[in-house]
């Protein structure tokens, strides 16, 4: 038995998926401890290219490490590129982000969180449910994730206030939730390692 657990698995679209993951071996403090990979396989011309909106974390830092292809980062109002074999992109927490995949190529990319936890699993389950704007919503407010509006730095105590008013609206409509049962851990196999 390894020591790297996967705990879940979430479909995004079209050849794009999320796993989630557990390594043992770390510290539970430890940013690897928790992490996730997101594969966009671009095996076909309709396939997902993956595009996450800039946005910003309260309590969390986090580890972005493009693993295969490359990834257009946003990162305080710059733009670069971030390709496989690139650092490990530290995120500290308040700092505006966002990303594109590149389309027609496969792409991976390992998140990790400081603190870490399985928050950033119940986050990403409750934005990509079936319960489109409002599980969103109710997903980001919970989930410490504000978006960016399109206002100068100095006022970004906007966005907290539209998420928590969102949130609270969201709270009304989707109600919150737990971690599906189909998301209990399963032991990653020699095989799924490598599809990773």
């Amino acid at each position: 038995m390894g020591s790297i657990e996967q705990i879940g698995r979430l479909e995004l679209g079209k050849d794009a998926h999320m796993t989630f993951h557990r390594d043992l071996s770390k510290p539970p403090d430890h940013p690897e401890h928790h992490f996730s990979f997101t594969v966009c396989s671009g095996s076909s011309s309709d396939s997902l290219a993956l595009q996450v909106p800039k946005h910003w974390h309260k309590h969390h830092d986090e580890y972005m490490q493009c693993v295969a292809g490359e990834i257009e980062v946003h990162l305080d109002g710059e733009t670069f590129i971030a390709k496989a074999g690139d650092p490990t992109i530290f995120i500290e927490r308040r700092r505006v982000h966002g990303f594109k995949f590149a389309k027609g190529q496969r792409v991976v990319l390992k998140e990790m969180t400081r603190p870490t936890g399985e928050f950033k699993q119940r986050f990403f389950e409750d934005v990509f449910t079936e319960a489109g704007f409002w599980g969103a919503m109710r997903g980001f407010a919970d989930g410490d994730t504000y978006l960016a509006l399109p206002v100068p730095g100095w006022l970004r105590w906007l966005d907290e206030v539209y998420m928590f008013v969102m949130g609270l609206l969201a709270v009304l409509v989707y109600p919150r939730k737990g971690l599906r049962p189909e998301s209990r851990a399963a032991v990653v196999g020699d095989e799924e390692k490598k599809e990773l």
